[in-house]
């Protein structure tokens, strides 16, 4: 490489050392945004974990909510149902 150096001109070395410094740069730059990419891979994949415990959260809920729902239904009918059966034997 030395040898190879000596042979061209100063403008030619001045060249050579131009982009070599702008490679080094742009492999920087590369290493940098290769980076970035990867940690944005990782917040959505962080996302995809949240919004898969809010789905199942949500369905949990759901779940809660009809059964409450049921509970409350027998309970109204049962009570009612006593109710009327208690009326029946008081008249």
């Amino acid at each position: 490489m030395h040898l190879i150096l000596q042979s061209l001109s100063h403008e030619d070395v001045s060249a050579w050392l131009v982009l070599k410094l702008e490679v080094k740069k742009l492999k920087t730059e590369q290493a940098y945004l290769q980076n970035e990419v990867q940690q944005l891979k990782n917040i959505i994949q962080e996302n995809s974990l949240l919004n898969l415990d809010i789905a199942r959260l949500t369905a949990d809920i759901e779940t809660i909510d009809t059964q409450m729902v049921c509970i409350s239904i027998f309970y109204t009918l049962h009570f009612h149902d006593t109710d009327i059966e208690h009326c029946r034997t008081n008249i």
